[in-house]
């Protein structure tokens, strides 16, 4: 009698013990059919170092910048807007507004980007002396090419970091001396002239993007 009422209980139990399983199974292939949400925009916000290798001041300078970036994604590519500012000592700092155009490669959840950048440059005081111990201006353009990673952190936030090269061409004013002698008297003259000069910068920097 037993035996007979402790067989259809072990066969309950058995049962009973693979629901929890059957439910998990069900849940995840529930999961894997629905799509996850496409976000089309990034925003973000990075920092780090833009060691200047070239420029008509020095050979090397150690810029801090700090930039905002905005991106639309397509399938494969993403366009946007950058807004950059940098800092030195011997400046109050210079901003940089371009345009962005990057090439997605996808690896997995994350995804590598490699693209080229222009826009325009324009720099505070700098505190460099010239001809009369002044300070002066630069106005200019910038082209670039730069690479970057991109790690989700979740839904929404992602971690960013890129390196690049970029080439700028400004314009500043300058002035020429001019020596002569009128009745045996020596004068000197400056003339002002707009003169220019360019700078190679390999900014790198990293943070952090939210997308939507």
């Amino acid at each position: 009698m037993s035996d007979h009422k402790t067989i259809p209980m072990k066969k309950l139990l058995i049962t009973l013990s693979f629901l929890p399983l059957t439910a998990m199974a069900q849940d995840v292939t529930q999961t894997d059919d629905i799509q996850p949400k496409q976000y089309n925009n990034e925003i973000g916000i990075s920092t780090g170092l833009a060691p200047v290798v070239f420029d008509g001041h020095s050979f090397l300078d150690i810029w801090l910048t700090s930039r905002l970036t905005y991106l639309h994604n397509f399938k494969k590519t993403q366009v946007g807007l950058v807004v950059e500012g940098g800092e030195l000592e011997w400046s109050s700092g210079n901003i940089y507004i371009g345009a962005v155009l990057n090439q997605k490669i996808p690896l997995g959840k994350t995804y590598f980007y490699i693209g080229g950048s222009a826009g325009y440059y324009h720099s505070g005081q700098i505190f460099e002396e010239d001809w009369f111990g002044n300070t002066y201006q630069e106005r200019g353009y910038a082209v670039g090419l730069q690479a970057g990673y991109v790690l989700p952190l979740g839904n929404r936030f992602l971690f960013t970091t890129e390196v690049g090269i970029r080439s700028t061409q400004y314009w500043f004013e300058n002035y020429n001396r001019v020596d002569w002698n009128a009745w045996g008297v020596n004068h000197v003259e400056w003339i002002r002239f707009i003169d220019s000069d360019f700078s190679i910068s390999l900014p790198a920097t990293m943070g952090i993007r939210y997308r939507f």
